[in-house]
């Protein structure tokens, strides 16, 4: 339990793959997505001085670990779970948030991942180590929050952008559209399917799929830009 954990000693980044709430294997191609958002992450945090981490195929998804020295407090707790959300605006919500709680496992490598039933399509494969650099400096809080800040500035920087000016009312038609239309209307047409819906988050299929996750809908959004579709799909038409 967290009580018996005194302090954090790594930052431990979760991404899945986009089938991951389906409970079975990923195929390779999301394996790919996976992949791609954990070194998009990287490179991100590499351009603001964080020295490259431990990354870790875990079978199903990729790990990245970077050492920290924090207390096991909640102040702590409350500075990782906002840099994964963050991580999560910026990038995908594939990131695990839930990895925030310092009592999380992480699948240890030479190990088999055996999460749900396979297939010739959706393998069980084994955890392996991806690369395991020297040992880099350690992430400090302050490196953290500065991560956070600067997402958000460029998260403000875009509502500004897509906010723009009209003069008059201010009340643009494609204003008037995005609060009258619903994706549903637009995405149905042209053969995606709602896939699940998680509360307000909608997970769609793209055409040409029975299952999987292709986008999602109601989960990036501002009072500003309204609801979102975020596509991490490469094969999604068009």
């Amino acid at each position: 339990g967290n009580k018996e954990i005194a302090r954090r000693r790594r930052l431990f980044l979760d991404v899945d793959h986009p089938d991951h709430d389906l409970k079975i294997p990923a195929n390779d191609a999301g394996k790919k997505i996976s992949r791609d958002v954990l070194e998009g992450v990287v490179a991100y945090l590499g351009t603001n001085g964080w020295s490259a981490p431990v990354k870790i195929d875990s079978g199903n998804g990729h790990h990245g670990f970077w050492d920290i020295d924090l207390p096991n407090d909640d102040e702590s707790a409350a500075l990782i779970a906002s840099l994964l959300s963050s991580l999560q605006m910026r990038f995908v919500p594939l990131i695990d948030g839930a990895v925030s709680d310092a009592r999380r496992l992480g699948r240890v490598p030479g190990t088999w991942n055996k999460k749900g039933e396979q297939t010739a399509e959706r393998p069980h494969r084994p955890c392996i180590i991806i690369d395991m650099p020297e040992l880099g400096s350690v992430v400090t809080a302050a490196m953290i929050q500065a991560i956070i800040a600067d997402i958000g500035v460029h998260a403000a920087q875009r509502e500004h952008i897509n906010t723009g000016t009209t003069g008059g009312s201010g009340d643009r038609p494609g204003d008037d559209f995005n609060r009258q239309a619903s994706w549903a209307e637009i995405l149905e047409p042209l053969g995606w399917k709602i896939g699940r819906q998680l509360n307000k988050e909608i997970r769609w299929t793209r055409p040409g799929k029975d299952d999987g996750v292709g986008a999602t809908t109601g989960y990036c959004k501002s009072d500003v830009s309204g609801d979102l579709l975020h596509i991490f799909s490469s094969n999604a038409p068009p």
